[in-house]
């Protein structure tokens, strides 16, 4: 195989939208365990009515992974449709000079991918005094989602995982012994143990679906207490 072709699959393996939509099964399934743990246990009975917003968590489960595909998708217009450049030289520049070295790709792409910032950005939003409420806890839940999301990648990922000290620390990754898409550190066996999970979560949210809330007298939803 020559080079140029172990960095196309490279980058192919690193923007695999595969691993996304297991972020957002598996965000959704933790929160409906949650919630209907809290619901059996009859937390319910002391101020903890309101249901989680589940836009916001299945957002910050996608979240974390958009500007690598954005960053991605404009790279290769601009260096092999603008530029000319083959597919090989777009792929080695992009994630092996641009994802470890280029500021700006480092920032977009470790802003909600680094636990430390997302923690940041949560403990700011509960210490703003926010005149949208709803809008607060919204952004409570999808930072919630994003640090799900980041904390799996950390332990996913070998060599190239989220920068988990960032914005204090620009270079330091946590080199995982697994890694979701490298066949030399458990790639293959990762992916059959993904697809596995993801069924499985799957059923579960089948048999585990939430019913719809009453409806009033005027056909609408009950409002949540």
């Amino acid at each position: 195989m020559t080079l140029e072709r172990c960095w196309v699959l490279v980058a192919i393996e690193r923007t695999n939208f595969m691993n996304t939509p297991s972020h957002w099964i598996m965000t959704i399934a933790a929160a409906r365990f949650l919630h209907r743990r809290r619901k059996r246990i009859g937390t319910e009975a002391v101020g903890f009515r309101r249901r989680y917003p589940r836009l916001a968590l299945a957002i910050g489960a996608w979240a974390p992974d958009t500007a690598l595909t954005a960053l991605t998708i404009g790279g290769l217009i601009w260096f092999q449709i603008v530029k000319g450049w083959t597919a090989g030289r777009t792929a080695e520049h992009m994630f092996k000079h641009l994802f470890y070295h280029d500021p700006g790709w480092i920032f977009l792409h470790n802003f909600l991918h680094s636990p430390t910032m997302v923690l940041l950005l949560s403990v700011a939003n509960a210490l703003l005094l926010s005149p949208w409420p709803q809008l607060q806890r919204w952004l409570k839940y999808f930072l919630v989602a994003c640090l799900f999301h980041d904390l799996v990648d950390i332990v996913t990922h070998h060599d190239d995982g989220p920068l988990f000290l960032f914005p204090f620390n620009w270079h330091l990754r946590f080199a995982s012994p697994v890694s979701y898409w490298d066949p030399a550190h458990g790639g293959r066996a990762f992916a059959m143990c993904e697809f596995v999970l993801n069924i499985a979560l799957v059923v579960y949210l089948f048999y585990n679906r939430e019913p719809q809330p009453a409806s009033n007298a005027s056909g609408l939803p009950d409002a949540e207490a």
